[in-house]
């Protein structure tokens, strides 16, 4: 047996006994269907919360940026009657698609001339943002609104 027959032997066995959760398995699949290889992680330069975690606030919106290269996203969470509202936009302006992932759901959008978009109904979980042009941002979060 070499090391291929091995290694699907033991997937058989991983399968059959404790396999993973269905949702798990997807989510897996669509990380790799949603990204490119070559994605660009932008990296977080503000958040109006620093300085706030685990503290009760009495602020309804908060604001983060990302960077990465030249590519600026800014965003802005608020909570309204219908859940989460994420507004942002991308400097320079670019008309991107806009891909938010949260749990099970994905949601779609496309920037204006200005790089504007916002996309409503989400809730307070960890959220993915990606647009077609290869900028990635993980783990947004708005859990600091009260």
């Amino acid at each position: 047996m070499d090391d291929n027959e091995l290694l699907r032997a033991i997937g058989i066995l991983f399968d059959t006994v404790d396999p993973p959760p269905l949702l798990i398995a997807q989510r897996a699949l669509d990380h790799f269907d949603l990204h490119h290889v070559d994605a660009i992680v932008a990296q977080l330069v503000y958040d109006s919360a620093d300085g706030l975690v685990g503290v009760r606030s009495t602020a309804t919106t908060r604001e983060v940026s990302y960077v990465a290269g030249e590519v600026t996203l800014d965003l802005m969470a608020e909570r309204t009657t219908g859940g989460i509202r994420l507004v942002g936009q991308i400097s320079p302006p670019a008309e991107v698609a806009i891909v938010v992932v949260q749990g099970d759901t994905t949601l779609r959008t496309r920037t204006d001339e200005l790089g504007r978009f916002a996309v409503n109904g989400l809730d307070l979980r960890p959220l993915q943002l990606s647009t077609d042009h290869g900028l990635r941002v993980d783990g947004i979060t708005a859990t600091n609104l009260p």
